[in-house]
C-alpha cells in the first residue's frame, strides 16, 4: 500500500476568522495536491 500526503498551512494573521485562515489552508492543500504527490504548500 503506497500512503501520499498533501498540506496546505496557513500562518494566522492578527484579523483572521477561523473560516478565513481554514480557507486558505484549504487552497494551499489545492496547490500542495497540484503540484504532485508528498507535497506541502505555505501560506505566509
Amino acid at each position: 500500500m503506497t500512503v501520499t500526503v498533501s498540506i496546505g498551512l496557513a500562518e494566522s494573521k492578527h484579523d483572521d476568522t477561523i473560516e478565513t485562515l481554514m480557507n486558505r489552508a484549504d487552497k494551499y492543500m489545492y496547490y500542495a495536491k497540484q503540484a504532485g504527490r508528498n507535497k506541502v504548500s505555505i501560506s505566509n
